[in-house]
């Protein structure tokens, strides 16, 4: 990886006038490239902060300590603020959009200065099979798509300039769609025996018990991970600090609605008969498939946010309840009718989970935090459709909402979480940390005022608090606004093949 080197030279300046006058005395030479003075450093660790400067040279940290002797080029007056080691988001899915804006203002706003994605799908590898569902399967963003492996997408983003740096895992799912295409083929819920027989460290995505129903199952949910983890295997988990999912309204479909694809799955609805099948089963509470439609309880808590056609547009921000009874439908028929119609899966906030739960998980120290979303801007293409609000809130939420507001959890536990955990947890090297000698991804926030700002109603709003932030050395956020920079670098773990 390249290292910025600064080479520093000494210079005389000498003012000139008609009369004789002594020669200027030299300006004094910059120690480092930045300071940030007086903060409330979080080094990342979980244990207690310290009253420190931290000092910044390229793309490193020089040191944390006393600097109020030194020099800088940049000097950021930090009393009062808290200062720790920039965010990690360990479920992002801003592979589309960071094609369309490298900036990343939603998270980098938070203080999220790395991103992993590759839950399930992964922007490759990518063959002819892979690369026309990929095409199809755009919305409001549309790309060329000039890579052919994961490594290749990654190096792309770096190379058109991002804000933040970047890592994702290879996805199963893209891996199955590579090798046997769109066929459904069960898969079994294996993490556990996976990680013990494989040896491996194992993540949980967006842990959560989903449905009123699942509710009480959270607790054994959490023991079971705990027990795995007293046998001597490394398993961890991430959360969003919301009681809704989001995801498509396929989800409240059979799976069987998806073999052979999207196009497969419109066809089907657009058949009677198999419409009736479809009906018939999704009506059913089985333990067979997750079926969102019953888990939500009622079609008011199933609100439609993200259709593809500018015909359905209009739909925006409705629940399903609303939609049904414009159309004069049942609410079965008219997930059926709206998919078929879109020819896309839907984006759709499912409110599902408990609020008790969330906190639970909030209350353990191996789960850390990923917005399930991608990072946007309130402007043009993202408008077009209403994300979850976790896209715009799901880190600051942590430190305001349940740090500072309902003390769920200490702020030294959290930002450990946020950084150091899942650095540590992935194998990035030199980050996580306010350390001499790490990269210098690095958040200067108020904890007073730190807060989500985004709804469900009006989910495009930046959370507020965020004062400075720098990737790699270099300054994206200042005094709360983007300065433009796009530092990001692309980020390999060990599966990388050198």
């Amino acid at each position: 990886m390249k290292q910025n080197c600064l080479w520093a030279g000494a210079f005389l300046s000498i003012v000139f006038a008609l009369s004789a006058q002594e020669p200027s005395p030299s300006p004094p030479t910059a120690d480092f490239d930045v300071i940030i003075r007086g903060g409330t450093v979080y080094d990342g660790t979980g244990t207690e902060p310290q009253q420190a400067d931290v000092a910044i040279r390229g793309d490193r940290i020089a040191g944390i300590g006393d600097f109020k002797a030194a020099k800088a080029k940049t000097v950021i007056d930090a009393k009062g603020l808290a200062v720790a080691p920039g965010f990690i988001n360990m479920l992002s899915w801003s592979t589309e959009s960071l094609i369309q804006d490298g900036r990343s203002q939603s998270e980098i706003r938070q203080g999220v200065t790395t991103e992993v994605m590759g839950e399930g799908e992964s922007m490759g590898p990518v063959n002819d099979r892979v690369r026309e569902h990929m095409l199809r399967s755009q919305v409001d963003i549309k790309y060329d798509i000039k890579w052919n492996t994961l490594a290749e997408y990654l190096q792309y983003l770096e190379k058109r300039g991002i804000s933040c740096n970047v890592a994702s895992f290879l996805g199963a799912t893209t891996v199955r769609e590579y090798v046997i295409g769109f066929e459904d083929k069960p898969a079994l819920d294996e993490l556990l025996r996976i990680a013990r027989e494989a040896n491996i460290p194992a993540e949980v995505y967006h842990i959560k018990a989903a449905g009123e129903k699942n509710w009480p199952k959270e607790d054994e949910l959490l023991a079971r991970i705990e027990r795995a983890q007293k046998e001597g295997l490394n398993v961890r988990a991430n959360m969003y600090t919301y009681t809704a999912a989001g995801t498509g309204l396929d989800a409240c479909l059979p799976p069987w609605t998806e073999d052979g694809g999207y196009p497969a799955l419109f066809k089907r609805l657009r058949d009677p008969a198999t419409r009736e099948k479809i009906k018939a089963e999704v009506k059913i509470d089985s333990d067979k498939w997750e079926n969102l439609y019953l888990a939500a309880g009622s079609p008011e808590k199933i609100l439609l946010v993200g259709f593809k056609s500018d015909k359905l547009k209009p739909l925006t921000g409705k629940t399903l309840a609303e939609v049904a009874k414009m159309r004069g439908k049942d609410p079965i028929d008219t997930i059926m009718d709206i998919i078929a119609e879109d020819e896309s899966r839907i984006g759709t906030v499912y409110y599902l989970m408990s609020e008790e739960n969330v906190k639970k998980e909030l209350r353990k120290p191996w789960i850390s935090f990923g917005s399930d979303e991608a990072s946007q801007a309130p402007e043009p293409p993202f408008t077009k459709s209403n994300p979850h609000p976790r896209a715009y809130g799901n880190f600051a939420r942590v430190l305001g909402k349940y740090v500072r507001d309902e003390k769920v959890l200490p702020m030294s536990d959290a930002i450990h979480r946020l950084s150091g955990q899942p650095a540590t947890n992935l194998g990035l090297d030199h980050r996580g940390f306010l350390k001499e000698g790490m990269f210098a991804d690095v958040v200067v926030f108020d904890p007073a005022t730190i807060s989500d700002r985004a709804t469900f109603e009006k989910p495009h709003q930046y959370a507020v608090g965020v004062k400075h932030v720098f990737v790699n050395g270099a300054q994206v956020i200042k005094d709360g606004d983007h300065t433009g920079a796009k530092p990001g670098r692309a980020l390999w773990g060990a599966g990388k093949v050198k």
